[in-house]
């Protein structure tokens, strides 16, 4: 069960976040493309229903520091769905 943060997060605290998103009309995430144009949704996609799970790397939007920089994420495919974490290299 999530329960939400209490008091300051800080610097190599490890956090469990969910994260819903609804829109008003369909949305195809697996056409999406970094900032090189790498489909890494669809190789994502592709590799975790053939291997179950394994790590992909592509560039994108860092939030804070606002430079589009490189991010390495860890998939794996559980029954119907499949679960990612990643970080950013750097920034």
């Amino acid at each position: 069960m999530l329960e939400p943060v209490a008091g300051p997060v800080k610097v190599g605290d490890e956090l469990v976040v969910r994260i819903v998103l609804r829109t008003d009309r369909d949305m195809e995430f697996i056409h999406l493309k970094d900032a090189d144009g790498k489909h890494f949704i669809k190789e994502m996609v592709s590799t975790a229903n053939s291997k179950g799970s394994g790590w992909i790397e592509y560039k994108w939007f860092h939030p804070v520091t606002k430079e589009t920089i490189p991010k390495t994420v860890y998939f794996e495919k559980v029954d119907d769905l499949i679960i990612c974490s990643g970080v950013y290299l750097k920034g």
